[in-house]
């Protein structure tokens, strides 16, 4: 009984190996195919990669040479043209201190900074950036400046000390003496970690309240 049960159990494995070796021969091209997919990811991911270090790195030199160009002719329309591309480099273009105090053609770099500030995938500071620019370009009412202010000064807004420093002045040239106090009064306990803004206002404060008396 003993070799019978032997022999089956050696027939029965041999059975199940030839059953394996069959199953595998039958279903191998879906590992084959399997292993195709996972290098086709992975080259992909790689090409990917280097494609888009070699469009960051073609994005910063197109900026660099804009900037460049422009420092040296300050040619409007070329420097507009590369603007209107819109490549990852155009915002910071925009932001140029050097294109925005070019005393024209206002309202089309007014368009440009509004875009920016709508476009809700730029970060905040630059959103508020092209908001405090937009404050300083064209002609504006006390009102509109006031609302501009009022905007850049919420709370966690990253320009918002510079801000409130607006308001006051503001408030200053409207002949707004004790609005200007309150102001000060609001922002001074914030300014812990900016000595020079606290001295300048305390000085401010000072002759205000010498003004008023």
């Amino acid at each position: 009984m003993s070799l019978n049960d032997s022999f089956i159990k050696e027939v029965s494995e041999e059975v199940r190996r030839d059953k394996l070796f069959k199953y595998i021969k039958k279903y191998s091209w879906f590992g084959f195919v399997v292993l195709l997919i996972i290098v086709f990811i992975v080259a992909f991911n790689e090409w990917k990669k280097n494609n888009e270090k070699l469009n960051y790195q073609l994005n910063g030199d197109n900026l660099s040479l804009a900037l460049k160009n422009f420092s040296i002719n300050q040619n409007f329309d070329d420097y507009s043209s590369y603007i209107e591309q819109k490549k990852p480099g155009h915002t910071l273009a925009i932001l140029n201190p050097l294109f925005l105090n070019q005393e024209t053609n206002i309202n089309k770099k007014l368009q440009y900074l509004k875009n920016i500030e709508n476009d809700e995938n730029s970060p905040q500071a630059l959103r508020d950036l092209a908001l405090f620019y937009q404050f300083y370009l064209g002609d504006k009412t006390y009102d509109e400046k006031f609302q501009i202010l009022n905007k850049l000064s919420g709370p966690d807004r990253p320009y918002r000390l510079l801000a409130i420093e607006g308001k006051i002045n503001l408030f200053l040239e409207k002949g707004l003496f004790n609005e200007a106090l309150e102001e000060i009064d609001i922002v001074q306990p914030e300014l812990s970690n900016s000595l020079s803004l606290n001295n300048r206002l305390n000085n401010l404060k000072t002759i205000i309240e010498t003004h008023i008396k």
